[in-house]
């Protein structure tokens, strides 16, 4: 009798211990999925790529805490729905997933100017790891599911070397003085109803971020926010995937260099990609930024892109708010970069530089609204 008590007792405790488990590990779920990490359950769009599900939520709090919503299309929601159709199409800057929808740079340009009587509908086609070979790809998705009559296009460098790679879905192969684009269809992509049940969770989300290695485009991101190297410094093709010349005499374009010949051949092919539309190039300074406790306030890289594309022929606009984010923190002693949960000035842009990006931003396309 007392053997059949104490066996009775042990499962009877064993059921107890799994029941408060499973609602301690259905507490911690809940508490991941509001405050640390959710990803968006994914789909594949032919014209597209793979893109968060239509009407999506993303949390992001592992640098910064941001609340991503998103419409149809992988298109991030913005304030107003009216006006002048404008795209904007960017990286990880642009989908801004480290601050809320509304603290999210595109978010800032049109609540602006729409408040100085601009009637603009800014559509926020931002997804972390584009470059400008996905930008030419999606295009005749683009055109004719928004119409746009400004196209944004939020670059730095590493867009343009990215975009030669071999190895991604979308990339530019040399043709003697010229590019084609080239679609990679046997690129791996996962099988999306596995990795929305593995990763639909928060475990399986904040499991899929400390185990997978930062994507290229990030680290490159924050690689060069921590250091403001120079032209002649940015060789390392281990991770830049080539290196910088600002010499743009070369008789045949090299994959492997980063120089006007190849900015200029991007260049056009986002022309041809986007004939309708006024292009509007939106370069993020990677500066101010905080390298080994000293303030570094120029961007090299930055300038040197800027230079680049000044020197076109047949000049495309663009917005290089460089003194801008400079006078952020000299004269109001904020950083555009930095969390409270990362190191203090570096990383993607926070609320304040998403604001000043975005001030900069609502001024060039007032201009344009005039």
């Amino acid at each position: 009798m007392i053997i059949y008590f104490q066996k009775h007792n042990s499962v009877l405790f064993f059921i107890k211990f799994l029941a408060w488990l499973f609602v301690l590990l259905l507490m911690l779920e809940v508490f991941i999925r509001i405050f640390v990490i959710k990803s968006p359950y994914l789909h594949f769009i032919s014209e597209l790529g793979i893109v968060p599900l239509d009407y999506s939520v993303a949390v992001w709090g592992v640098e910064g805490y941001g609340v991503t919503h998103y419409l149809e299309n992988g298109e991030i929601i913005t304030p107003r729905d009216s006006g002048l159709s404008v795209v904007v199409l960017g990286d990880s800057y642009t989908e801004a997933l480290q601050v809320h929808d509304d603290q999210k740079y595109v978010s800032v340009a049109e609540n602006i100017l729409h408040e100085r009587g601009h009637e603009m509908n800014l559509h926020n086609l931002g997804a972390s790891g584009r470059c400008i070979a996905d930008y030419v790809f999606i295009a005749p998705f683009v055109n004719r599911t928004y119409s746009p009559e400004v196209i944004v296009l939020q670059v730095s460098e590493t867009d343009f070397m990215e975009s030669m790679d071999v190895s991604r879905q979308n990339y530019f192969a040399v043709r003697g003085n010229s590019i084609d684009l080239v679609r990679n269809e046997n690129y791996y992509v996962f099988d999306l109803d596995l990795r929305n049940m593995l990763y639909g969770t928060g475990f399986g989300s904040l499991a899929n971020y400390k185990l997978t290695p930062v994507i290229k485009e990030q680290r490159l991101r924050l690689a060069m926010a921590a250091a403001s190297q120079t032209a002649e410094d940015f060789n390392d093709t281990s991770t830049s995937g080539g290196s910088v010349s600002d010499s743009s005499n070369d008789a045949e374009l090299n994959p492997a260099v980063f120089n006007s010949a190849m900015v200029q051949a991007q260049v056009n092919s986002l022309k041809q990609a986007y004939p309708h539309a006024k292009l509007v190039f939106f370069l993020i300074p990677n500066t101010p930024v905080v390298k080994s406790d000293i303030l570094a306030l120029r961007d090299d890289n930055g300038d040197l892109l800027a230079e680049m594309l000044d020197g076109l022929s047949d000049l495309p606009m663009m917005v290089y708010p460089q003194e801008e984010f400079v006078q952020l923190y000299t004269m109001q002693r904020k950083l555009p970069r930095g969390f409270f949960n990362t190191l203090p000035g570096v990383g993607h842009l926070n609320s304040d530089g998403n604001f000043a990006a975005g001030v900069a931003l609502a001024d060039y396309l007032e201009g344009i609204a005039r």
